[in-house]
């Protein structure tokens, strides 16, 4: 076995998943977008954002950073 070999044998697979892509193929893709779409107008709108705390998607107050 060469380094190559080695190397390739120990790399692991990293996947990220966005929430976008979660609603996608959860709910087909024009539902997903749809519904994304409307939680980041959500967002925008009250001032919020999307964050994953202890494993749960939840929304967070925006605060501006000096």
């Amino acid at each position: 076995m060469n380094d190559t070999d080695t190397q390739c044998s120990e790399q692991e697979e990293v996947y990220r998943l966005t929430l976008k892509g979660l609603l996608q193929a959860r709910l087909g893709h024009d539902q997903g977008n749809e519904i994304y779409d409307m939680l980041e107008l959500y967002c925008r709108r009250n001032g919020c954002g999307m964050a994953i705390e202890d494993g749960r998607l939840g929304f967070v107050n925006m605060e501006a950073v000096e």
